[in-house]
């Protein structure tokens, strides 16, 4: 594979030849460049497909897809690409675990030819089978649809039953088996060979626990990275899969596990791994080093990425009141009671799928909503804001923009050529607005040191932090943006451009600054919040947390794995392995912890050793008309059931799981 000129965010001008015979491990500091390359590399490949596809029957999915980026022009011999970065690719209460690996397609495929009904009679996602009241969502405002008791189906369609096991059952009762259950009912539901591998891999994979009804944003990144695999393992060849930490939300244990199944995909495909542990990347063939620091310090491959020791910031002060908290039950939690201290740092660990996010999220989060409303506590988890759209920034994100009319003393006004929009026929960039949506001569108005508005929102903000008032929120946000290293970062970037740690980063600046800035006493519930971080970066967020907990009395949960926050907590709540039921849970100080813990001599990771296959030549498909018909068409439900679906969300929507019948 050979990249040429590759220009993107902080990389100017990349030229590397890259081997397409062997696993590549990327590694760097946060912000280096890592996401940046494989972003422009996987786009770029949808991109070119995307062109050949008859423009009246596709290209209306990927709007996206239409601007050309220059900066990845002369990049040469890329492979068809899948970029698996643990994000859900829908918050969509539609998309369920049954939906996205297809396999509930195939039961009610089942269900149809045993009952005579369609297909779409048996789907929750059409007025044919969905309940009324909820329109197949299952729950209204947050509670269970009284009218479907939560199986989001119309009265009539239970009537339909099959016989499974040897009970005769309906289809809400299908669509509550787990992924293990599926696989040992396969025969009978008549599950295609490709239904049966992704049953299989997610067993495997160790979330056969999963039930088909399961919505895809209340799984945990573990489990989400994990379900991505099983749809892939042993049913794709000839592309290159990039994995964007897939360690992410695992334990040593687990990782090691997953990394011998992806030695699997790369089999017949190439492996790229994009990641900071040093577990996952020495089990790759080749590294890229990119560096040597961060922004405008990284972009280029280096001979090794810098190593930080970590630094545990010095314990505080003893805790504060406890939280009881009652009748904590939810799939496999089933707790009378848990007590939670106060004014600490309390880290809540253990195996993936142990059930720690669906206590602290699911059920712990609500109840302290409930308790000390938006001003005492805040959630932070591991996807990205609903309110993140294509035209989000920065500026809007951190709620800045009001800040920035302030300094220009001027309102704002939207562009009267797209409307505010910022988009010319709803997918090219409004070239009057540069895709801003916003008046030009707001942008030119000259603001701080000579510099206009459009020249804050490109420089990066270490440079023009002092344009913000020091008392102000905005300047404290800004600050702690700094202090974690994104500095680098202009208030003008896209959200969406931002790697895994930058919107990380992004997101805990906007929600911990507020406490810096007179409030006091506030929970905050952290998911995962070493994701996408070096350990440079989780040095200086450890710091920022004891300053919350010892200043201003604030108490921090963090749901973690990562060996580094584990030993800055000052209690520990340990789940252990994964259990049918957890009816029991110690709350630990860490030296207690510490001298229970148990750690297993974990066996070395497998060599991930990868292949891009090729083929030459011509095949000859049919000979006749009718066959080369026959031929097309099944090719055709093929493309569009397989790599189409996941090329762009509207694709997904159109030929996958959300919406069709």
């Amino acid at each position: 594979m050979k990249l040429r000129q590759l220009t993107i965010h902080n990389i100017k001008n990349l030229d590397v030849e890259l081997p397409t015979q062997s696993s590549i491990g990327i590694s760097g500091w946060s912000g280096s460049g890592k996401s940046s390359l494989c972003r422009a590399v996987a786009d770029e490949a949808i991109k070119r497909l995307v062109t050949i596809l008859p423009k009246s029957q596709y290209s209306f999915a990927f709007p996206d897809l239409v601007r050309t980026n220059f900066g990845a022009l002369k990049c040469g011999d890329l492979p068809c690409i899948e970029f698996l970065d643990n994000q859900p690719a829908t918050s969509n209460a539609r998309s369920t675990v049954g939906t996205h690996t297809f396999l509930f397609k195939e039961i009610r495929a089942y269900f149809a030819r045993a009952t005579g009904q369609p297909s779409a009679f048996f789907s929750f996602n059409t007025p044919l089978g969905w309940c009324v009241a909820c329109k197949g969502r299952g729950s209204l405002r947050g509670v269970p649809c009284a009218s479907c008791k939560g199986s989001r189906y119309a009265p009539l369609v239970g009537e339909f039953r099959v016989s499974l096991g040897g009970k005769q059952i309906e289809i809400s009762t299908a669509n509550g088996l787990s992924l293990a259950e599926v696989l040992s009912f396969a025969s009978e539901l008549e599950l295609s060979d490709a239904g049966k591998k992704v049953a299989q891999n997610a067993v495997d994979l160790g979330i056969g626990y999963l039930g088909l009804d399961r919505t895809v944003n209340t799984l945990s990144g573990g489990e989400f990275t994990r379900l991505l695999l099983a749809e892939h393992l042993g049913l794709s060849t000839r592309m290159l899969f990039i994995l964007d930490e897939p360690g992410l939300g695992l334990d040593e244990k687990t990782t090691n596990q997953l990394l011998r199944r992806v030695a699997e995909l790369g089999q017949q495909n190439q492996l790229w791994i994009v990641d900071h542990s040093q577990q996952v990347l020495s089990a790759t063939e080749y590294q890229l080093h990119f560096g040597p620091g961060s922004g405008n310090d990284g972009g280029c491959l280096v001979k090794e990425t810098t190593v930080v020791p970590p630094v545990v910031p010095q314990r505080g002060k003893p805790p504060g009141t406890t939280l009881e908290f009652g009748k904590l039950h939810c799939r496999n939690i089933a707790l009378d009671n848990l007590h939670l201290p106060t004014g600490v740092i309390v880290a809540i660990t253990g195996e993936s799928g142990s059930g720690k996010t669906t206590l602290m999220r699911d059920l712990i989060a609500p109840r302290l909503q409930e308790r000390l409303g938006t001003g005492g506590f805040t959630f932070i988890g591991q996807g990205r804001s609903k309110a993140v759209t294509s035209l989000s920034t920065l500026a809007t994100f951190l709620g800045i923009t009001a800040s920035l009319r302030s300094i220009a003393r001027t309102k704002r006004q939207p562009c009267t050529f797209c409307h505010g929009t910022g988009e010319s026929d709803g997918a090219t960039e409004c070239e009057w607005c540069m895709g801003t949506g916003m008046d030009p001569e707001f942008y030119r108005t000259l603001v701080w040191n000579g510099l206009s508005v459009r020249e804050l929102l490109e420089r990066p903000i270490a440079e023009i932090i002092g344009a913000f008032n020091a008392a102000t929120r905005e300047r404290a946000t800004l600050d702690f943006l700094v202090r974690l290293g994104a500095g680098y970062l202009s208030l003008g970037r896209k959200v969406r451009t931002l790697s895994t740690g930058e919107f990380q980063r992004v997101h805990l600046a906007r929600e911990l600054a507020a406490e810096h800035t007179g409030g006091q006493g506030r929970i905050f519930l952290l998911d995962e919040p070493s994701r996408g971080l070096s350990q440079n970066f989780l040095n200086t967020f450890a710091v920022s947390l004891r300053e919350l907990v010892n200043t201003n009395g604030s108490t921090v949960y963090l749901v973690e794995h990562n060996a580094y926050l584990l030993d800055c907590a000052d209690f520990v709540v340990d789940f252990g392995g994964r259990k049918p039921q957890v009816t029991t849970l110690e709350v630990l100080d860490h030296e207690a912890w510490a001298a229970r813990r148990h750690t297993d001599t974990l066996p070395d990771a497998p060599v991930l050793h990868s292949q891009l296959a090729s083929e030459r030549g011509i095949s000859i498909a049919a000979t006749s008309p009718a066959g080369r018909h026959e031929t097309w068409e099944a090719a055709t439900r093929e493309f569009e059931a397989g790599l189409l679906r996941t090329l762009t969300p509207t694709a997904r929507w159109i030929y996958g799981t959300e919406g069709s019948p």
